[in-house]
Order: structure tokens, then C-alpha cells, then sequence
């Protein structure tokens, strides 16, 4: 989710590893967390924030900002799979 890793990842594979963003609003990701019941899981909506902000102080904005390809996940499991598939293909 950081540099460090995106470094390691491109001098494992070389100039065609390809950094993929997936975004989603706060907005959606905030209930789908939450619908998980994982034990990590936000307790409140300033604890999901703090999260995030914890995230980009970890470099995650600048990963997301250099990532050659967005995909944005904002809609069903089932709309996401596709959208994928269909990146796949168009960069394959």
C-alpha cells in the first residue's frame, strides 16, 4: 500500500509490473467495513477516518496518485468483477 512496497513489486517484475488503484468513497467503503463484522472492523465512523488518515501518512496517497490504471469500485461484488475482467482484457 506504500512505496516500499510498489519498489519491491517493480524490482521483482521489473518495468511491466503495473500499479492498479481501486477507489472507493469513504461513503461506501465506511458500510461495507462495517456489514463485514471483522474483529478489526472501525468502531465509529471517526475511528474509519482515523484510519484513513493513518493510511495516507503510510504513503497511500502517493501510491494511489502514481497508479497507471484507476478502478473505481463503487458498485455491487458482481459489477466489480466485471469492470476487472474487463480492464484484464483491455490491458492484456
Amino acid at each position: 500500500r506504500g512505496m516500499s512496497e510498489v519498489r519491491v513489486f517493480r524490482e521483482a517484475f521489473g518495468p511491466q509490473a503495473m500499479l492498479m488503484a481501486v477507489h472507493s468513497a469513504p461513503s461506501t467503503r465506511y458500510p461495507r467495513l462495517i456489514s463485514r463484522g471483522r474483529s478489526d472492523a472501525p468502531r465509529g465512523l471517526e475511528e474509519f477516518e482515523e484510519r484513513d488518515r493513518r493510511e495516507l501518512g503510510w504513503g497511500l496517497g502517493e501510491t494511489i496518485a502514481l497508479a497507471e490504471v484507476m478502478l473505481v469500485n463503487e458498485g455491487t461484488l458482481e459489477e466489480f468483477r466485471e469492470a476487472s475482467a474487463a480492464l484484464l482484457r483491455r490491458l492484456g
